[in-house]
């Protein structure tokens, strides 16, 4: 069974990579991973070794994830993470939308400045706890804990706290860009949430082809809403998002 106080622990405090203070916050549903018990317990270790803290270091989190390759996306032969590869490139092009990024760029990024705890990046999960898929489930094998005895009984329990610590967040450290990913009607009520308004019709922009962003600003902050990085492929559609987020953050004279 997985270390109960720990658990418990990374369900009150733990959100994901990088650093509350950078401009820049890119958040998902929930961190990929956890395969099998002996995977998700190895993260709450590492977790636990570095600080229990609310944001960690990515490479000093994944490295410390033995026996699962995840050096593979920081230090030799470097492999493009998928999810992560095209948030990068979104986050390139707002520097410097003019560039054209090689994947030696998105490679370079992703190994030295993504999720790193002193990077101009913040990814966070609204969810803590890891999974390979959202049909799986097998925390209600692994402990005890009652809201952990399905999917449906642990989104329950955290969905509203943790919108709302989210909400809190963004009000302190007020980031530039706040920008969510997903699209499916369950991710758009959540992020509708965050944000505090309803995105409907007259908040979407067409980027490329028939794929779109909704947007808004409020109170300094640009909230974003894309597509999952693994829903759209095209390097056309997350180069023309940092476009539009350069366009909308730093607005022609």
């Amino acid at each position: 069974m997985l270390d109960r106080v720990l658990l418990e622990k990374r369900l009150e405090n733990f959100w994901g990579l990088g650093r509350f203070e950078a401009d820049y916050w890119f958040v998902g549903m929930e961190e990929g991973g956890g395969n099998s018990e002996a995977e998700v317990a190895k993260r709450l270790n590492v977790w636990s070794d570095l600080g229990c803290t609310p944001l960690v270091d990515n490479y000093q989190y994944h490295l410390g994830v033995e026996g699962h390759d995840f050096d593979r996306f920081f230090e030799g032969n470097i492999r493009q993470q998928a999810t992560w590869a095209k948030l990068i490139r979104t986050m390139l092009v707002i520097n410097n939308p003019n560039n054209d990024y090689l994947p030696q760029d998105i490679k370079d990024f992703q190994s030295k400045k993504w999720g790193r705890s002193d990077s101009e990046n913040c990814v966070v999960e609204i969810f803590p706890l890891p999974s390979p898929s959202s049909v799986q489930w097998r925390y209600d094998e692994w402990t005890d804990i009652p809201i952990l005895r399905s999917r449906e009984s642990y989104k329950s329990a955290l969905r509203g706290p943790r919108i709302q610590s989210l909400k809190q967040k963004i009000q302190k450290y007020k980031p530039k860009l706040v920008l969510m990913y997903g699209m499916n009607p369950e991710y758009l009520d959540i992020w509708s949430d965050v944000a505090g308004i309803r995105f409907n019709q007259t908040t979407r922009t067409m980027i490329y082809r028939d794929k779109f962003i909704y947007s808004v600003i409020k109170e300094d902050t640009l909230f974003v809403i894309t597509f999952q990085p693994n829903a759209v492929w095209a390097n056309a559609y997350w180069e023309g998002v940092g476009k539009e987020i350069d366009v909308l953050i730093n607005p022609p004279f």
